[in-house]
């Protein structure tokens, strides 16, 4: 006989609105519901608004762990953290969250280093811009997920250029166009940067620097051999749109600057990590239409870690893998039914495999798959807290 057993744990969440009636107070987690087919299923209020829900299904076998976020309930207050300077750094997620609430592995990264495929963003500082991969985001207006692109500029005086792209190879690569305009680059890039007779460079001394602006004085301009780079410098390195410009900067110039990373609706991102593929769009599953899912990626099982979310609830997901009989992971499409039963509207996938971490209070509450246990990461997503 099929036994399922439910454990459901209620640490006397306080409801916590945003003004007008109180929001009604659940008597479980949304997901908890959801699931409660599965057979065997765990549940914890860690944090008002905020709840952990463990689900096992022997018909995989799948183990799912979802952290779900009540945003009437609480104001979540959510980061992504970089390993490093420089960006190649890698650091346990459980490290990258010490002293939040939740945190899960974020984007894919370049080996041997920890270098986020998609672009980085914090509190509207652009680490490394954007790919030809889709980005998760805490934008000016919501959430959001898709494609967006590098916007800036940097202004001498009343001459000005587009900064095309940060802390990223003028000449792209692949998952990279080539830049046309300006390239910025600080310490997060590394301890150099190149220059050359068709791609020069200058060197600049910051003056100030706050979110997406900054001004800095130019103190070299440099055509060969490298560019130093410090906690205190920049550099800005031509593309051929911007190598007239660049020629027209002389030492004591002082030149103010721009980047930021904006979705098609105008929305800029506060804090951002890359995601590949969607999985679900307006409410309906679109994993088939993802270009560039190969077969050993989406229709085969792995350990996965995504993002959802509807107007009330988001819902991090981390589902172990690649170990029978416990849980054998999900194909992406297995993924996207599981965001679909909860009622996400949006989900896209993040970093996956040996990579799928989901941590709690500082402890990990799933079983990543490598023998060593946790893996480090490029980057993390973090729920520093969720305000009433």
């Amino acid at each position: 006989m099929k036994r399922r057993t439910v454990w459901v744990f209620l640490l006397g969440a306080v409801a916590c609105g945003r003004g007008g009636p109180s929001a009604p107070r659940p008597t479980q987690a949304h997901s908890a519901a959801a699931l409660a087919s599965w057979d065997s299923l765990t549940t914890s209020t860690i944090a008002p608004g905020v709840s952990f829900v463990t689900a096992w299904s022997r018909r995989g076998p799948w183990a799912v762990h979802v952290l779900e976020i009540d945003r009437v309930r609480c104001d979540p207050v959510i980061r992504a953290r970089k390993a490093g300077p420089p960006l190649a750094e890698r650091a346990l997620t459980s490290a990258l969250g010490t002293g939040d609430l939740a945190s899960i592995n974020a984007d894919f990264f370049m080996l041997p280093g920890g270098t986020p495929v998609g672009a980085h963003v914090e509190d509207e500082v652009v680490l490394a811009g954007p790919g030809r991969r889709q980005l998760l985001a805490r934008t000016t207006t919501d959430w959001a997920a898709g494609f967006a692109r590098h916007e800036g500029h940097a202004v001498a005086g009343a001459d000005s250029a587009a900064l095309a792209q940060t802390n990223r190879p003028l000449a792209g690569g692949p998952q990279h166009d080539p830049a046309d305009g300006l390239v910025f680059y600080d310490a997060w890039y590394g301890d150099t940067v190149s220059a050359s007779a068709e791609a020069p460079t200058l060197r600049l001394r910051i003056l100030d620097r706050a979110a997406a602006r900054g001004r800095a004085i130019v103190e070299r301009a440099d055509t060969t051999g490298t560019v130093p780079l410090d906690t205190l410098t920049i550099a800005l390195r031509a593309g051929p749109d911007a190598v007239a410009w660049l020629h027209r900067r002389a030492p004591g110039d002082t030149v103010a600057w721009r980047a930021q990373v904006t979705f098609p609706d105008g929305a800029v991102a506060r804090d951002a990590v890359g995601g590949f593929p969607m999985l679900v769009e307006s409410g309906r599953d679109v994993v088939a239409e993802q270009a560039g899912v190969n077969a050993n990626f989406g229709p085969a099982r792995h350990p996965r870690t995504a993002v959802g979310w509807n107007a009330r609830l988001l819902f991090w997901i981390v589902v172990d893998g690649r170990q029978p009989p416990w849980s054998d992971g999900m194909t992406l499409q297995e993924l996207a039914s599981v965001f679909l039963q909860l009622g996400a509207r949006t989900a896209i996938n993040l970093d996956g495999g040996g990579s799928s971490a989901i941590v709690v209070h500082g402890k990990i509450r799933n079983r990543p798959s490598d023998a060593q246990g946790e893996r480090a990461v490029g980057n993390v997503l973090s729920l520093e807290r969720c305000s009433s």
